[in-house]
């Protein structure tokens, strides 16, 4: 699987946290946390899963562009 790469927002202008840790009410399944805020909107998305942290990063990517183009819509 590839990085995703957003061509709305541009890197330089996203801040990424990510995380894991171990669901205890889904049998100890090891989950992956990511956390993407775009700087100059202020807009977050935050997603969790269990198939690898740069499928956690696409997706959450995917979402703050959708976020994002919402965002821009209602100005």
């Amino acid at each position: 699987m590839e990085k995703y790469v957003s061509n709305i927002i541009p890197e330089y202008d996203i801040k990424i946290e990510t995380d894991s840790y171990f669901d205890k009410d889904n049998n100890n399944k090891e989950m992956f946390a990511v956390k993407i805020t775009q700087i100059s909107t202020k807009l977050e998305v935050a997603v969790h899963n269990d198939k690898g942290i740069l499928r956690a990063y696409n997706l959450a990517m995917k979402k703050l562009e959708d976020k994002y183009i919402e965002w821009k819509n209602d100005k």
